[in-house]
């Protein structure tokens, strides 16, 4: 039976149908590891290197998008990219979110990713932003 042996300080998890994603996101560490019928699998690091405080939600069977977050020198991001779990490929968005936010919630369906609340430069915010997968728009 395989397990990590090392967590970072913060991670994030989301439920993916049978698997179970859980990307470490702290620090330099920019891996993803994948557990399927109770055993780690390692798989590739993330192209886009480590963050935390971050918000994700599955687009749909393949895809999730991680926003946000914050990266090893606590800088606040706005940066979003959308990993596929089968290639284990991660694809930056064209436009970054309207705002840099960490600890965001995030649900999304195959044509919209919604963004709610989370902190922002110096507060929480309650703005709500939208994201057309098709255009690559943001709107609030």
């Amino acid at each position: 039976r395989n397990k990590i042996e090392e967590f970072p300080n913060t991670h994030h998890k989301t439920e993916y149908n049978t698997y179970l994603i859980i990307i470490i996101t702290m620090g330099a560490s920019n891996s993803v590891d994948e557990q399927h019928t109770k055993a780690w699998k390692k798989q590739d690091p993330m192209q886009f290197g480590g963050r935390c405080d971050h918000g994700m939600a599955k687009i749909d069977e393949h895809r999730m998008i991680i926003v946000g977050g914050q990266d090893a020198d606590y800088n606040k991001l706005s940066s979003c990219f959308i990993y596929n779990v089968r290639t284990q490929q991660s694809t930056p968005l064209r436009n970054d979110m309207p705002a840099a936010l960490v600890d965001c919630c995030v649900v999304a369906n195959e044509e919209y990713v919604y963004v709610l609340g989370g902190h922002g430069r110096r507060s929480p915010v309650n703005t709500v932003y939208r994201l057309c997968l098709k255009s690559g728009d943001w709107t609030t």
